[in-house]
């Protein structure tokens, strides 16, 4: 009886595992698994854009290097335009390393189909990896990963993940949003809890690691149970704020942990390795006019991943493209009834209408 539930309950779990990857698979298609074998340009793995035919323009893989000499490539089509990839981990689980360090000293490289290198990435260690490149003919082109000397992890996954636009931009984004904090919003009259992002703070702009501390203060001193936002301390950091209490007399900027729609800009551009014009200001200086002053504003057709959507009092960027500018996706740092955090949202979250489009020189 006892061997009969053991196996019962080996056959659940094998279960769930394989109804979890196939969830995985079913929501992005076209994204790698690393299927074996896939360690040369003629067996590179098939990847392609997410979105029914691909106009998302954003595409993932996930994969280990899983032993000395492994190597990945993948195989992807892509028309002309500005391209950029990054190598990072796939950890969701440490908050301030999401998409972070390597598990390895990996590299990253990029090819044409003749085969010739067009980007390359080669940090020491674990650093993260991250190119860009500028293709002027539709083709397929190709991504290999591999351990530098006989670096490889067969037990921790890497993730890649390619944009037209900037890759690194886009990253940090989904760094900051996929924080796994929960903190008081104020969901259905005030009942739930945000599970994942960064609490939006107007004024403030924190690192990841700047608010994990902050929120490992603010939970030392919360009340319970944690059901509004005022059982966090005053004299203690407090996960994001409305503008009804910032209105309300409470500016004390030190004491609030989060991030707001500029900032979120602003960490963004200084993650990538593309030296953007408006990190040329202090971090304090950069607001929705700095962005605006310092941007070309284009149409939606030439739009890529990282652009920004800007008016006088908010910014956001593209996190995915659409076959329409309505069915464009948006990363912001957004303060509603609803929500209060980093989001990634339809870009009806917004009036599209009034914001003006700039992309971000790169």
């Amino acid at each position: 009886m006892l061997n009969m539930l053991k196996r019962r309950l080996i056959y659940v779990f094998v279960l769930l595992m394989l109804l979890s990857a196939l969830a995985v698979v079913v929501a992005y298609a076209g994204d790698g698994i690393d299927s074996e074998p896939n360690n040369s340009m003629n067996e590179a793995e098939l990847i392609s854009f997410r979105g029914t035919n691909g106009e998302e323009r954003v595409v993932g893989a996930i994969g280990y290097i899983g032993y000395n000499g492994d190597e990945d490539w993948y195989k992807i089509y892509l028309t002309s335009g500005f391209y950029s990839a990054t190598l990072t981990n796939n950890n969701t689980s440490n908050p301030n390393n999401i998409f972070g360090s390597l598990p390895a000293d990996y590299d990253l490289f990029i090819y044409n189909s003749s085969g010739s290198e067009i980007a390359r990435s080669y940090n020491a260690g674990t650093t993260p990896e991250q190119c860009h490149f500028t293709i002027s003919s539709a083709g397929y082109y190709y991504v290999r990963v591999d351990g530098y000397g006989s670096a490889y992890s067969s037990s921790t996954p890497y993730k890649m993940m390619l944009t037209k636009g900037d890759t690194a931009f886009y990253m940090e984004g989904q760094r900051y949003r996929l924080f796994p904090h929960p903190f008081y919003g104020r969901l259905n009259g005030g009942t739930e809890y945000h599970s994942t992002g960064v609490a939006y703070s107007y004024g403030s702009k924190d690192s990841l690691s700047q608010y994990e501390s902050k929120m490992a203060e603010a939970d030392t001193y919360k009340t319970t149970p944690q059901d509004n936002w005022n059982d966090y301390s005053s004299a203690h950091p407090r996960p994001g704020r409305w503008q009804s209490e910032y209105e309300a007399g409470d500016t004390g900027q030190a004491n609030w942990a989060g991030i707001d729609c500029s900032g979120l800009i602003w960490r963004a551009t200084a993650a990538s390795s593309i030296n953007y014009a408006i990190e040329n200001y202090s971090v304090y200086n950069v607001n929705t006019i700095v962005i605006s002053n310092n941007a070309t504003q284009i149409p939606y057709s030439s739009a890529e991943i990282g652009d920004v959507y800007v008016s006088s009092s908010h910014v956001v960027f593209i996190s995915r493209l659409g076959s329409s500018e309505g069915r464009t996706s948006i990363i912001h740092a957004f303060s509603s009834s609803s929500a209060r955090k980093v989001q990634e949202t339809s870009i009806s979250a917004i009036n599209y209408g009034s914001y003006s489009r700039k992309a971000l020189n790169h």
